[in-house]
């Protein structure tokens, strides 16, 4: 995972990461603008011996957010640090790096709101961002949604949203502001997908 090599597709040399949105064995490759198309014909008729299909952006963000996957300039964004996006193997605080000296002191102190997985009680309305996530007790806006999309291989109605730290907890109950005015939700787990589920077909 993150390692990127050379390959060769027919005379076409590739650049090729292994890095995934979907939560499956994926490579991402760069190809010379000018060798698109040959490569790509090139693929599918390989591919048609392992039945390889296609698939869209709309199946790529159904299964990254079951995976808990965040996405640059939607969940990850400037508003929160690293910590708070659930990005911290990625800081190491033993390093010089721009922003370190703010980031300590958002650390120590605490953590004001943590990205979360919500499962929401709805099979018509989907979340959008922005859209408030509240206390069901008292009301409160208690975070926003990020990003969101219909798990297919979990059949749940999913969204990313930030949170307070107070209401983060695996389980907590919540309330979403959809257009169809409050929903039910709670804090799932960080990751939804099981290895085990199946790609449906046509997705």
């Amino acid at each position: 995972w993150m390692s990127a090599r050379r390959c060769t597709v027919e005379h076409v040399r590739l650049m090729v990461m292994a890095v995934s949105f979907s939560g499956e064995v994926a490579f991402e490759l760069h190809v010379p603008n000018d060798q698109l198309q040959h490569v790509y014909r090139q693929l599918v008729l390989a591919g048609a011996d392992f039945d390889m299909a296609h698939f869209g952006m709309h199946a790529i963000e159904s299964m990254r957010i079951e995976k808990g996957y965040g996405h640059w300039k939607a969940d990850f964004i400037t508003e929160f640090s690293p910590l708070e996006a659930g990005l911290s193997r990625f800081v190491d605080l033993s390093k010089g790096f721009p922003g370190k000296k703010g980031l300590l002191a958002r650390v120590d102190a605490g953590l004001r709101r943590k990205l979360v997985m919500l499962e929401i009680d709805s099979t018509t309305t989907p979340a959008h961002p922005g859209e408030t996530v509240l206390c069901p007790s008292t009301g409160d806006a208690v975070g926003s949604v990020t990003s969101s999309a219909w798990g297919h291989r979990v059949n749940k109605n999913l969204a990313l949203a930030y949170v307070d730290i107070a209401f983060s907890r695996t389980g907590t109950a919540l309330t979403a502001l959809l257009v169809e005015g409050e929903v039910s939700a709670k804090v799932g787990p960080p990751c939804l997908y099981d290895p085990g589920h199946r790609i449906p077909r046509g997705l």
